[in-house]
Formats: structure tokens, C-alpha cells, sequence
């Protein structure tokens, strides 16, 4: 092997260090220019639905100088105290002549604390987080919404009881409603859920909502998280418990309800077969990472309602009776960590009592006017045992169902054509997170339904007629 010498020239190597040098001093000079903004992961720091009396989630800011220069920023501050700032790791309200390295960043952790008034409406904070730097001002944008929530823990109501639109409630993590004892929810009361909360009913709730002010029942967070697009912790399943019927509990009504993001929406003990323990109307439910409804030996009436996306079913009879009319029933489930485990409807003539045996009963199902669909290619599942009939039809339904599972009990009803929702996967870009089962103008389910069923629920979901050209459409909403 032969190695070639190069003649060493001091005067060369002299003149790289001292190009070296140049732009490493270059570089580490502070840039003192007005013509370069800094630049922020956000124009706009928002906290939505924050209870007055409880701090919020942190949300962080990052500021970027993009430049290959340091920048001093000489001045950091705002003037609402409601939001509480941590520069740097720094606790405080201000702070002064902070260097950003060249092509480095900042981080700023913003909080807000709203104190309690006797404001039944939200409350709306706004403020200004102000930057200068180098003799230039820039802005981003601090926002809150707060309510005053009268909370509740460990409540029992031993007394019929009303809940009005005035000041929400917040479960902190059960409330009871005894035998005997009627808890109403009048158009507009708002009942949020920590984590661990639940309604339990032994007696009888009545949730009577309107088209314009629903009864709304849900998770009691609405911060984000760290997922990509950002979801809503109110936009994910198992926020909170759900509602649970114990055995006793009657004439239970949700008319105008919209109950989200539960473990299991709503579970419904053993119950008197000659009373019917609840009826749903009008309502939307959805979002759980269990069942969404729950019934063993229980009577259930569904009206005119949307009952969609759950880790196990949308609808789970096991024995009882089960009457549904003009609802839709679709499941698209599926977070990053959990999809789908069930069918959307299971049909059983058993259920398990209190200490794991199963017993026997008999169910009486019928649907009709409905859309069941979802992205299982079965959408219906058959669970018998025991000698206890089974018994079920379905009449002028659109069905997700393979050709083997239809038999005599099916009455001029449609399988596997597209029902053609507005919104039924997740779109990153367009439609994050969210979901529109009204139909669009190729669905299946266009002038399909019985017409005389349509006489007896003449408006939709929406509060739109059904029955003005005379052909009416399967599911919750009638196409416009």
C-alpha cells in the first residue's frame, strides 16, 4: 500500500480556522433586526367548558426562532390572572430578555382558573399573550369558556327531584335515585360525569328535552389529546360510567336526550315484565366502549332515535321485549387503541343473574322502519339457549346481514345496499373524529319505509316531515 504525503501549508490551514471562526461568530451574534418575527405553534390558546372552582388541563405554546441568529425577547406578559403561565420552567405572569438560540424554541404552559360567580350563563375570559421582541409586538390569542356547576358527590335523592337548564350539574361519582323517588330533567339541564361517575336508578328518571334544548348527559372533560388529528377526550368512549336501571326501576323516559361517551350508555336490570321500563325517543346515543344499551328481562321502547359507534353492542336484549321504530342503528367503532368486539344487535332468550348463572327467557323483538349497518359484514347475532322462544322480525328494514341469516321472520326488508350516510368513516382532513348518519341522495333507504308507521311518527329526527310525498324513508332521518 502506498501513501501519498501532502506538503503542509500554513497558510491554508490558517485561513479555514479563520473562515470557521467568521461564521461561528457570525452565527452566535445576537440578531437585533425588526424584519424577522417570531413564529408559534398557535395563534389562539383555547380552553373550552372549564368549571368555575377547578383548574384546567395545561395546554402548551411553543414559540420558534426559525433564524440562524439568537433573539432576545425582551418582554413576555399579559394581564388576565385568570391564566396562569410557566415560561421556560419558569412560574410567572411575565417574564423579561429571554434568549431563544438560533434555530431553537421556547415552551409556555398555559392554565386558567375561573373563580365560581352567580352567573348561570358561560362565562367567556379573553386576554392577549404579548411578545416583543427586537422593537416588534405579535400576539397570541388566550380563551376560556367557564361554567358555574353545582357538583354532586355521593348524592342520593330521597325526594322527587327537578333539574332545570340553569346551572349544570357535575357527578363527581354517583348519584342515586332512590325507590319511590322521580328524578326529572327539564329542556336544556346538563348533567356532566367525572370519570368514574354514574346515574343509578331505582326509582324513575324522566329526561324530557326539546328539539332546540336537549337533555344532555356526558363526560365532564373537553380538553384534547395527544393524538393526530387532536381528539377530544368529549369525542372518545368511556369518559364516564353510563346510567344503570336496577331491578324496580319504572317508567323511565328519554325523549330529547343526547347521552355520549360512556362505558356502557345504558344497562337495565331484571325487571317487571308488565310494565315497560323505558322508552327513548327522539334521542341520540352513542359512543361507548361497552354496550351502548344494555337489557336483560326488560321491556324497551325506541322511537325515532340514533344509536351508534360502540366497542360491543349498540343493543344487547338478553330476554324481554323490544319494539323500535324509525331508528337507525349504525357501528363504525374504532380508536387507535380498540375496535369493535360485537355485532350491532344481539338477540338472546337468556341472561346471567347476579351470581354468573344463566337463565332462561323468553324475547319478543321487532324493528321496524330501521337501518341496522355498520362495518361488520353480520350486523344481527342470534344467541339462543335453553328452551325459552326467540322470537323476532324485522319489517321494511335495511340490514347489514349475510344471505344464510335471512329467513321468514324478515318482511320486505333490504340487505346490504350502501344507506349512503353523510359522514360514516373518519376523515382526517375533512371530518375528524365526527360522524352524519343523515342519508344523502343515493341511499337505499329513500322511500322504503312502511307508510303507515310513518303516519303514526309523521316528523324525523330533526323535526322534519315525513309523510308529505307520500313515501317516507327507513331510519331516524327522512332525506332533504
Amino acid at each position: 500500500m502506498r501513501v501519498r504525503l501532502i506538503p503542509y501549508n500554513g497558510k491554508m490551514l490558517a485561513f479555514v480556522l479563520f473562515a470557521l471562526l467568521l461564521v461561528s461568530c457570525s452565527e452566535d451574534k445576537l440578531y437585533y433586526g425588526s424584519d424577522r418575527p417570531l413564529e408559534f405553534s398557535a395563534d389562539t390558546i383555547s380552553f373550552d367548558t372549564i368549571f368555575t372552582a377547578k383548574g384546567s388541563a395545561v395546554r402548551a405554546l411553543t414559540v420558534y426562532n426559525p433564524y440562524k441568529n439568537p433573539m432576545v425577547i425582551e418582554h413576555i406578559s399579559h394581564t388576565n390572572p385568570v391564566f396562569k403561565l410557566n415560561i421556560d420552567g419558569q412560574s410567572s405572569e411575565s417574564v423579561r430578555n429571554l434568549r431563544i438560540e438560533a434555530r431553537d424554541s421556547v415552551r409556555i404552559m398555559v392554565q386558567t382558573y375561573i373563580d365560581p360567580t352567580d352567573d348561570t350563563h358561560p362565562i367567556r375570559e379573553m386576554d392577549e399573550l404579548e411578545f416583543l421582541c427586537n422593537g416588534m409586538r405579535q400576539q397570541v390569542v388566550l380563551m376560556a369558556f367557564g361554567r358555574n356547576v353545582k357538583r354532586m358527590r355521593g348524592r342520593e335523592l330521597s325526594s322527587d327531584t327537578l333539574v332545570t337548564s340553569d346551572v349544570p350539574i357535575l357527578v363527581q361519582d354517583s348519584l342515586v335515585v332512590s325507590a319511590g323517588t322521580q328524578l326529572r330533567l327539564g329542556a336544556g339541564a346538563v348533567l356532566y360525569f367525572e370519570k368514574k361517575a354514574s346515574l343509578i336508578v331505582y326509582g324513575s328518571l324522566v329526561a324530557e328535552g326539546s328539539a332546540d334544548a336537549p337533555v344532555l348527559l356526558r363526560g365532564d372533560r373537553s380538553d384534547y389529546m395527544n393524538t393526530s388529528p387532536p381528539l377530544s377526550y368529549d369525542q372518545s368512549s368511556s369518559q364516564w360510567v353510563g346510567v344503570c336501571f336496577r331491578s324496580g326501576a319504572t317508567n323511565n323516559l328519554l325523549d330529547n336526550v343526547i347521552l355520549r361517551n360512556p362505558t356502557i350508555g345504558i344497562s337495565i336490570e331484571p325487571s317487571d315484565m308488565s310494565e315497560t321500563v323505558l322508552a327513548i325517543r327522539n334521542s341520540q346515543i352513542y359512543n361507548a366502549s361497552g354496550d351502548l344499551i344494555q337489557a336483560s328481562k326488560a321491556k324497551v321502547l325506541l322511537e325515532n332515535s340514533l344509536f351508534y359507534n360502540a366497542g360491543g353492542y349498540l343493543l344487547n336484549m338478553a330476554g324481554g321485549e323490544c319494539d323500535a321504530y324509525f331508528c337507525t342503528f349504525a357501528n363504525y367503532y374504532q380508536f387507535s387503541w380498540g375496535g369493535r368486539t360485537s355485532a350491532s344487535i344481539r338477540q338472546a332468550n337468556y341472561y346471567f343473574d347476579r351470581t354468573g348463572q344463566p337463565v332462561s327467557q323468553s324475547l319478543e323483538i321487532n324493528l321496524m322502519n330501521s337501518i341496522v349497518y355498520g362495518s361488520w359484514t353480520m350486523e344481527l347475532s342470534r344467541d339462543e339457549w335453553g328452551q325459552a322462544p326467540l322470537n323476532y322480525n324485522y319489517y321494511n328494514c335495511l340490514l347489514k346481514v349475510k344471505a344464510s341469516a335471512v329467513d321468514a321472520h324478515f318482511h320486505q326488508c333490504y340487505y346490504n345496499e350502501d344507506p349512503a350516510f353523510q359522514c360514516m368513516v373518519w376523515d382526517a382532513a375533512l371530518h375528524p373524529f365526527e360522524f352524519d348518519f343523515h342519508l344523502t341522495s343515493s341511499s337505499s333507504a329513500i322511500g322504503r319505509a312502511k307508510q303507515s308507521i310513518a303516519t303514526i311518527y309523521p316528523v324525523d329526527l330533526d323535526g322534519k316531515a315525513r309523510t308529505t310525498d307520500g313515501s317516507a324513508d327507513i331510519g331516524c332521518y327522512e332525506y332533504y
